[in-house]
C-alpha cells in the first residue's frame, strides 16, 4: 500500500508578509561565527527576533532585546559557530509568526534574511 506524501503546514504570517533567506555575496562573518542580517520591507515593525540551535529546547532570548525593528531598518547579529542546522524566527507587532526557517551555516558565512509586504495605505501613490 502507497502511503500518501504529508504537506507541511505554511506558518502563519501578518498582513501579507513574507520573507526571504538568502547567503549574502557582498559579506563575510567574524572567522569561526555565523552573520544573519535580517532587512525589514515590510509596512510593519518585527517586534521579536529568536536564533537557537536546532536541538535547543525553547526559543531562549529575544535578540531584538525589546527593541523594534521598523520598516526600512536592518539589524546584524554574529554568534559563535557551533555546528549543525540554526532555527530563525520573527514575529511582527501582534505576535504572529513573521517568519520561521531552518538553517544549516558555514563557519565565516553570511545570511541575508529579508521581510517584504504590502505597502502601508499612507505609502500608496494616488
Amino acid at each position: 500500500m502507497a502511503r500518501a506524501a504529508m504537506k507541511t503546514p505554511e506558518w502563519p504570517t501578518t498582513r501579507g508578509t513574507s520573507d526571504r533567506l538568502a547567503p549574502d555575496p557582498d559579506s563575510r562573518a567574524t572567522e569561526g561565527h555565523v552573520a544573519l542580517t535580517v532587512v525589514n520591507r515590510s509596512a510593519q515593525p518585527l517586534t521579536g527576533l529568536h536564533i537557537v540551535g536546532a536541538l535547543t529546547p525553547g526559543w531562549g532570548k529575544d535578540w531584538l532585546g525589546g527593541v523594534a525593528l521598523g520598516p526600512g531598518e536592518t539589524a546584524r547579529f554574529e554568534w559563535p559557530h557551533r555546528g549543525g542546522a540554526h532555527h530563525l524566527r520573527a514575529f511582527g507587532v501582534d505576535r504572529q509568526a513573521l517568519g520561521y526557517r531552518s538553517l544549516r551555516p558555514e563557519p565565516g558565512s553570511a545570511w541575508i534574511w529579508e521581510f517584504v509586504g504590502p505597502v502601508s495605505p499612507s505609502r500608496r501613490s494616488s
